[in-house]
Parts: C-alpha cells; structure tokens; sequence
C-alpha cells in the first residue's frame, strides 16, 4: 500500500508540475460546456489521462483514466475502459448510437491519435472541429 501512496503523490507533482494544457484544448471542451447541460457525461477517445476534459468542459467524465486516481480507483472501473475500447471498435453506426445511449454519453471527444473503427456514416457528423480535434454529440 506504501508503494501506491507514493506513485500516488509522484504522479500528483506531475500533473501538477507538468505539461499546460495545450492550446487545441481550448476550444472543444469549451464548446461543449456552452451547448450542453450540466448532468451530460462527457468522453475522451483517450479516457482523459489529465481530467482535461471534464476540467474545462465542467462535465462529468464516463471514465476517466488519470494515473493518479490509482489508489482510489472504483469498483466497476476497469470494466468501463473495457467498454470504451469495444466502443471504439464498433463498426456499425447503430451499435455506436446504442452504446451512448445506453451509457448517458452525451459528447465524445475524438483526438487525432486516437484509433476507432466507426463506420464514415458516424465520422462525418462532428458537431465542432478544432484542429485535429472533433466534438460528436450524441442523444441519450
């Protein structure tokens, strides 16, 4: 237990002391906090390694994967990031609409280095673009 306290409070100074959030950030998850609703659930293809995401969109993540959460993680986590890599392997646009759906995903957050396997009939909907960033809204 030692040992994760101390990866805890190592992996803290690095986000605390470590990179700015880019510039390219400043523009989606602020356009999802202007055109959403505070109870919408919000999620990054990268499972927002440094709370980016909720931190500027004010919304609640799905799942968020931050290092630093290690000793407090959630009964239930692991299986959400199981759920998320499926998701991105969807192939079928009706499957990717039921997922969001069925999980209250509102808006989805697709980064540039980010690998999904969705059909081009999902791709080409983004509401926002923001450099290599796209923004999908979703009903749930």
């Amino acid at each position: 237990m030692r040992n994760l306290w101390r990866k805890f409070f190592v992996q803290l100074r690095e986000l605390r002391d470590g990179t700015p959030c880019p510039p390219t950030w400043s523009k989606p998850a602020p356009y999802i906090r202007k055109n959403s609703q505070s109870q919408d659930v919000v999620q990054d293809s990268e499972n927002d390694p440094r709370l980016w995401v909720t931190g500027l969109a004010e919304r609640q993540d799905f799942a968020a994967d931050s290092k630093s959460w290690l000793p407090v993680r959630l009964s239930g986590f692991r299986q959400r990031l199981d759920e998320l890599a499926t998701f991105k392997n969807m192939t079928n646009e009706t499957d990717v609409i039921e997922f969001t759906r069925r999980h209250k995903i509102s808006w989805y957050i697709l980064r540039h280095e980010s690998k999904v396997a969705w059909p081009a009939s999902v791709l080409v909907k983004p509401v926002f673009r923001a450099g290599n960033y796209r923004v999908y809204h979703f009903t749930p």
